[in-house]
């Protein structure tokens, strides 16, 4: 393995049951670990919002700033520049977005009680929205 020699058989086995034990780990993933996941997920959404609100305040500042400077055409730029990239941020959250909502519906929905996605070891519908629809592209 480590020194870039030849493996012997054995530690061509050994190699082959650590890939093994590692995919059907991954198979028997618990519900309450994909559930921690769906925890982190919506933090990471809370968190998203409050940055993009933030963001929103720093080029409304950025807007006025160049206004009470007399629209210089230089100060311009710089506001066009921040609408071009709020505007491919604003892509990039919607595309997210949609994404997540379209595995949630094909997957059941939400759970009421639980407030997380109903089919949460579904992966086959990630596969097929990923790859056969292409959207990982």
């Amino acid at each position: 393995m480590a020194g870039g020699g030849k493996e012997t058989p054995r530690q061509k086995m050994v190699g082959m049951m650590y890939i093994v034990l590692t995919a059907l780990m991954a198979m028997n993933v618990s519900s309450s670990i994909l559930e921690k996941f769906a925890i982190l997920s919506n933090s990471i959404e809370l968190s998203s919002n409050a940055k993009l609100d933030d963001t929103e305040k720093l080029f409304q500042h950025i807007e006025a700033s160049a206004k009470e400077m007399g629209n210089r055409p230089a100060d311009m730029a710089v506001v066009q520049k921040a609408v071009e990239l709020r505007n491919a941020t604003n892509e990039v959250k919607k595309f997210i977005d949609y994404l997540k909502n379209t595995l949630i519906e094909q997957t059941g929905g939400i759970n009421e009680v639980t407030g997380y996605p109903k089919n949460l070891k579904s992966d086959a519908e990630v596969a097929t929205l990923m790859l056969k629809e292409e959207k990982a592209d």
